[in-house]
């Protein structure tokens, strides 16, 4: 090899070595391996023997259906309220169970319940509050602020809290706990993609809506006001900290343990709070059979007259 050559392969080994750490940084970030997988799970962990508790606090009659406001205690000591929405049907029901969006409640589905009789659904709806949000709002406290470990302690409290909903449909002689289907909303489909991985065989199909993975991306990229703010804290927030208390509730760690139930992925092309880039992540690394993945025009706020009626086919189908 000449001098000139020997130059020219020192160069070009130089200039790669200095280009690596920025390419290295640039490649998406990967599901953790089965073992981590394994201790961010069983932080999901309960006792399902434990008394519910549970009673119907209030009910009435919308068109036919039934509303009962549900309470069922979960675990720490949580005191969880639920709206069911149980429709006239000579047969057990299937259950939707909906994972409401962030800000808001269980009264989200309180306009579909004099519907349900009306179109002839024969579904049951079920919306719990999660963690601080709804009844369960407490002062001062946020599911997402800049506390990160309590932040994942609401997330995990909201699984929890979702499992022991599925516990307390199984004690409803009207409902048919083999036929459950998850409709995640936003923040719904975040929570629901832990749901999803921990409960193996008690939900049958989902809908995952405007959701994403990967926290540091969505750290980055989202405009929703409660990341802005952390983005602006003072100190800043640093990405070790941000993957230490998001890694063991990211759906980039629990989309891959889906399993063979039938999935489907909804998001927006101009979606500002869930970023295209989250979105991608999440259907690169999900599983299902089928998965499918449908993407909308528009931003965050589905049209819910085009999105509602793909729903209720999908779960029409599949559940």
């Amino acid at each position: 090899m000449t001098n000139l050559l020997r130059r020219r392969a020192v160069l070009l080994g130089w200039l790669v070595a200095m280009a690596w750490p920025t390419l290295a940084q640039d490649a998406p970030r990967q599901p953790v391996g089965d073992e981590l997988y394994k201790t961010y799970a069983a932080l999901y962990n309960y006792d399902a023997q434990a008394p519910l508790n549970a009673e119907i606090a209030k009910e009435e009659d919308q068109g036919g259906t039934k509303v009962q406001l549900i309470k069922y205690d979960s675990t720490n000591g949580e005191r969880v309220p639920g709206y069911l929405l149980v429709p006239p049907s000579a047969k057990k029901r299937p259950v939707l169970l909906v994972v409401h969006g962030y800000g808001m409640s269980k009264e989200s589905i309180l306009p579909a319940a004099p519907m349900l009789a009306t179109f002839g659904v024969e579904y049951a709806f079920f919306c719990i509050d999660l963690q601080y949000h709804g009844e369960r709002a407490k002062p001062g406290k946020e599911f997402l602020s800049r506390d990160l470990a309590a932040s994942q302690k609401a997330y995990i409290q909201s699984v929890q809290d979702l499992r022991r909903a599925l516990d307390y449909i199984a004690t409803r002689e009207d409902l048919d706990a083999k036929r459950v289907g998850v409709a995640g909303m936003s923040l719904g489909a975040l929570v629901g993609s832990a749901l999803l991985a921990v409960e193996p065989t008690r939900i049958k199909t989902a809908v995952l809506a405007v959701g994403g993975a990967d926290w540091p991306l969505l750290f980055k990229d989202s405009q929703h006001e409660a990341v802005m703010a952390l983005r602006r804290a003072d100190p800043p927030l640093d990405d070790a900290t941000v993957r230490k208390y998001c890694d063991p509730v990211d759906p980039l760690n629990f989309a891959s343990h889906w399993g063979e139930r039938a999935i489907l992925l909804v998001n927006a092309k101009d979606d500002q709070v869930i970023p295209k880039s989250a979105a991608e992540r999440l259907h690169a690394v999900a599983v299902g059979k089928p998965l499918v993945k449908e993407w909308y025009d528009g931003g965050h706020q589905l049209p819910p007259d085009v999105v509602l009626p793909r729903l209720l086919g999908w779960f029409g189908e599949h559940l």
